[in-house]
């Protein structure tokens, strides 16, 4: 996502216009949907810039989601807990390895995370 960005500024832009912007939004959103209606749902927990790769800067662009590994881990554990009818499983209290400017409030409280 870095080097989009890189490339709207080599442009002589600010950044996107907010067509550009919105239609990023939308393939990220459409990405992240995608893994939370799963089933079971994976929760990424730690969504970031730099978990985001671009793999085509000109046009439409490309973008692909990494970094799933501890949003994998931690939503088998979180599912686990709920099927045994526990609210709040101890193994993720707190779950570290997200990027806490990254991380919805919820999260940096110590709660589960939500798909």
């Amino acid at each position: 996502m870095t080097g989009l960005v890189q490339e709207w500024h080599r442009e002589g832009r600010d950044g996107p216009s907010p067509e550009e912007a919105a239609r990023v939004i939308l393939a990220l959103a459409e990405i992240v949907g995608s893994v939370h209606r799963l089933n079971p749902p994976i929760v990424h927990r730690d969504l970031k810039p730099g978990n985001i790769l671009v793999t085509d800067l000109s046009g439409t662009g490309r973008f692909r989601i990494t970094d799933f590994g501890i949003g994998s881990a931690a939503a088998a554990v979180e599912i686990a807990a709920t099927m045994e009818g526990r609210s709040r499983p101890e193994a993720s209290q707190p779950v570290s390895g997200y990027s806490a400017l990254y991380a919805p409030p919820q999260q940096r409280r110590g709660n589960p995370a939500m798909p």
